[in-house]
């Protein structure tokens, strides 16, 4: 007994030394500067740009090579919209969840949007840029709905929650966004928290968004007593 407790104490000693030996890497903060951006990319780059380096010109670059740089230039390229470009091919781009709701509003506001095809996507007639469903019709329907219905929806957002507090400051755009982006952000009695999934910045492009909002900012029906 004795042993074994040797055994296991000697064992925890050995995984706590391990673990203070190994740094645990801290998250590559945003550096949105040229120095920045050079830096992210050189480290993205390796072994990549070495061989690109090479002083022979004569050498075929491998295909593991190719890899490397194709997903470096992936990656500077999410990097680059999170500084805040907006290239001309965003309408067709996925949210992404990295995306904070000022940056998908400063874009939304650069696109012109289309109600009717909004209508499509949200009633699940239309597929998104992302070739995504983007709607949850049992959500709308009159027959056991599981959200609030969608005739009305600017009219709950004008004459309900933009008269709270914490939503004096916003517009129906935001709150629209936030409540499709990150659905339990704005859940209303008697429906249940978790009934939509949080799909949404993967399975909208940043024109999808823009026309669905449009699309709801029409829903302006009186409200049932």
């Amino acid at each position: 007994m004795r042993t074994l407790l040797a055994l296991a104490v000697a064992m925890l000693l050995t995984v706590t030394i391990s673990a203070q030996r190994t740094p645990v890497p801290e998250p590559d903060p945003l550096r949105c500067t040229p120095e920045g951006l050079r830096d992210y990319y050189t480290g993205l780059v390796g072994e990549g740009q070495i061989a690109l380096d090479s002083p022979s010109s004569d050498i075929e670059v491998s295909s593991e090579v190719l890899g490397i740089l194709y997903d470096a230039g992936k990656s500077l390229q999410e990097r680059m919209l999170l500084c805040g470009y907006i290239p001309d091919d965003i309408a067709s781009l996925p949210i992404g969840e990295d995306a904070t709701l000022e940056r998908v509003l400063e874009v939304l506001d650069t696109l012109s949007a289309d109600p009717l095809r909004g209508q499509l996507l949200y009633l699940g007639q239309d597929r998104s840029s992302q070739n995504q469903t983007s709607a949850a019709p049992a959500a709308t329907s009159s027959v056991n709905p599981i959200g609030p219905t969608t005739e009305g929806t600017w009219t709950r957002w004008d004459e309900q929650y933009r008269l709270l507090p914490e939503f004096a400051e916003q517009s129906f755009a935001y709150f629209a966004a936030e409540s499709i982006l990150h659905p339990n952000a704005h859940v209303e009695p008697p429906f249940l928290e978790n009934i939509m999934p949080p799909i949404y910045t993967s399975a909208l492009g940043f024109q999808d968004l823009a026309d669905i909002i449009a699309f709801l900012e029409s829903q302006d029906q009186l409200l049932e007593d």
